[in-house]
């Protein structure tokens, strides 16, 4: 579950509720680099989760593209198109959870497909 504050009270309401901040500076769930390599926040959740899925770590490649990161994943423009468009569009941030989950399972099928075929989907599929 996700708990939305503003960013000035993330400290106090995470400790109220012993919930983990995420995605805010000097939160342990957050953008990181490491050995001059960029991550984001979804690289930080399977490493502090300690995720091995070959499939999320497939995924998290498109999503760290998504997220302004150097590379060319096609599916990453899509993410980030979809991302930037549902903020614009939804009435919340769980309305737009709501709205991006979808594609995220999505692209979490598609990367289990490639994953256990050992490559990508031609263009009938």
């Amino acid at each position: 579950m996700f708990l939305y504050v503003p960013k000035g009270n993330v400290e106090v309401v995470a400790r109220r509720e012993r919930a983990t901040p995420f995605d805010v500076p000097g939160a342990e769930i957050t953008h990181f680099e490491r050995e001059g390599q960029r991550f984001v926040s979804f690289d930080a959740l399977i490493r502090t989760y300690h995720r091995t899925d070959t499939v999320l770590l497939e995924l998290a490649k498109i999503v760290r593209v998504a997220d302004g990161d150097l590379g060319s994943v096609p599916e990453a423009a899509e993410l980030e198109a979809a991302a930037t468009s549902n903020c614009e569009i939804a009435k919340d941030d769980f309305d737009n959870q709501r709205l991006q989950f979808p594609l995220c399972d999505a692209l979490y099928a598609d990367c289990r497909w490639r994953v256990e075929q050992g490559g990508r989907r031609g263009p009938t599929g």
